[in-house]
């Protein structure tokens, strides 16, 4: 891979992540004995923008076109906070894969970002209208609690735009977004749970298992709130909220010794089964089956502690990974083995996030220098062709 653009962003500070709309997910594999062809795609894939770029920096966010101006990264669109002294940290986009009547007042092709930061606060930006649709707020009682809880990270739900999952200092929480309603919480009292804070957390692709990772290198897994799935406003209203989940705790799996800040599914050749692929501050990354409880691959990727979340490919045969000194490694999923270190003489602070672009042609990432960089895939015959012309020239 070449590196092929770098963009400063004016806030002169560290950019803290960065993602692309999400890809489809791949169609369901026909049954042997089915005589039917699935589709491939839903009504909102043909449109669903997957050269966006999402980045949050300081208190704004900015959106990128990554693939209708040439080669170039190029700003569609800039979103500042009200609170000055805000800074977000992280970002996730809400699905696009359900195609139905909800009531939530959006359009089902519209792109939905929601981020959030130190303020505790999620704001939810719709990229179509390019505004801020929503905020999410914790009741005053539950943000009162120790000081208010800063948000660590947001994940979207992989099958219903309406459920974000939110990691905080103090409590896991589901909110139904439409509605603006916390419907699943897990209160972390002073030793977090089962003796450990949470620090990232995860959906399983079927949107009914969530995976946390601790403090101390503990996985553990918990089942969703029953009946929180295709919720419709109507639906919270009426109902009881919000719906503890902490009795449906599974583990923990012990594969790190330090914090976990990344955690990935990764798909296998089964129509069911996903490994898990986690990593922890310290640099290890271990691929591992959750029924089996067997490590697939290790991979010690920095002895440098970095902060910076692993990045999975669209296809599920390789991640990424960034380091304190402003270079990103590339491994296989496959054989373990690594694939290619990217990095610049000028790329040397830490990478605090990275992505592949949908279509796993080009490698974004980002950190404490303020630059985007992006690295492209670029076929060996084009190089021939370049080198054949620097040839001529000269």
């Amino acid at each position: 891979m070449r590196l092929r653009r770098i963009v400063r962003e004016n806030h002169g500070s560290t950019i803290n992540h960065c993602c692309f709309v999400p890809p489809p997910p791949p169609p369901p594999r026909r049954h042997p004995s089915s005589s039917s062809s699935p589709s491939s795609f839903s009504s909102n894939d043909r449109h669903r923008p997957v050269n966006v770029l999402a980045t949050v920096a300081s208190n704004q966010v900015n959106f990128y076109d990554n693939q209708h101006c040439g080669d170039h990264l190029d700003i569609m669109s800039h979103f500042v906070t009200d609170t000055s002294d805000e800074v977000l940290i992280t970002a996730t986009w809400l699905s696009m894969d359900e195609d139905d009547d909800d009531d939530d007042g959006n359009d089902d092709g519209d792109a939905v970002l929601a981020t959030g930061g130190s303020s505790g606060v999620v704001h939810v930006i719709s990229l179509t209208q390019s505004k801020e649709i929503s905020q999410l707020r914790l009741p005053s009682a539950a943000s009162s609690h120790r000081g208010g809880p800063g948000i660590v990270l947001l994940v979207g739900h992989p099958r219903d735009r309406n459920l974000l999952l939110a990691v905080m200092s103090d409590a896991i929480v589901v909110w139904h977004v439409a509605s603006e309603t916390v419907v699943g919480r897990v209160e972390l009292d002073d030793g977090g749970v089962g003796g450990q804070d949470v620090a990232c957390a995860a959906w399983h692709p079927d949107g009914r298992t969530i995976v946390t990772g601790g403090a101390k290198g503990a996985v553990r897994m918990w089942d969703a709130p029953t009946g929180i799935l295709g919720l419709k406003v109507r639906d919270v209203e009426d109902g009881v909220f919000p719906i503890g989940i902490r009795e449906s705790m599974r583990g923990p799996f012990e594969f790190h010794c330090q914090i976990i800040d990344s955690i990935h599914f990764v798909r296998t050749e089964s129509t069911s089964h996903y490994n898990i692929l986690t990593k922890s501050r310290d640099g290890k990354v271990v691929l591992w089956d959750p029924v089996t409880e067997e490590k697939i691959h290790t991979y010690r990727t920095s002895r440098t502690p970095n902060p910076c979340r692993t990045a999975l490919s669209s296809d599920h045969r390789s991640f990424c990974i960034g380091d304190s000194n402003g270079r990103i490694q590339v491994y296989s999923l496959v054989d373990g083995e690594r694939r290619a270190e990217l990095g610049h003489p000028r790329s040397n602070k830490a990478v605090k996030a990275c992505a592949f672009s949908s279509d796993d042609r080009n490698i974004v990432y980002v950190g404490d220098d303020s630059l985007i960089w992006r690295f492209d895939h670029i076929d060996e015959s084009l190089l021939r062709e370049w080198d054949d012309e620097e040839e001529t020239d000269a």
